[in-house]
């Protein structure tokens, strides 16, 4: 009966070691911070070293909303946020096409990175965008 109590007592604490985890916290810290929120215009490159370049322009506004414009227009919409200097956002043009991008901000004003189909990051293009 004591040995019964050990084990049982021994398979209580071993439950409690290993339910309780040690894991990094995973939560993406989404942030919107106010020097972001204004018109960027980029070129994306489409190809490995040249391709066909586009100018295209984005106006991040506050609670992480997305326009892609073209002239005054509004051409697509999507949400962005940034977890430290990493810009992560996304859009659907109206012909359903969707894209993703993770840019690194390297200066006040300044992100480069790539752009992605669907739900992938990158593949689609190379990414040089900056505050005018």
């Amino acid at each position: 009966m004591k040995k019964l109590k050990m084990i049982s007592a021994l398979v209580l604490l071993l439950s409690f070691a290993f339910s309780c985890s040690n894991d990094d916290d995973q939560t993406v810290h989404k942030e919107y911070p106010e020097n972001m929120l204004q018109r960027w215009d980029g070129q994306l490159t489409q190809g490995e070293l040249s391709g066909t370049v586009t100018a295209f322009v984005w106006n991040l506004k506050a609670n992480g909303v997305l326009e892609v414009m073209e002239g005054n227009t509004v051409i697509a919409t999507g949400s962005w946020y940034m977890n430290g200097n990493v810009f992560n956002g996304t859009y659907t043009l109206n012909s359903g096409e969707k894209y993703s991008y993770q840019l690194i901000k390297n200066k006040a004003l300044v992100m480069t990175g790539f752009r992605g189909l669907n739900n992938e990051v990158a593949g689609a293009g190379r990414i040089f965008i900056f505050v005018v």
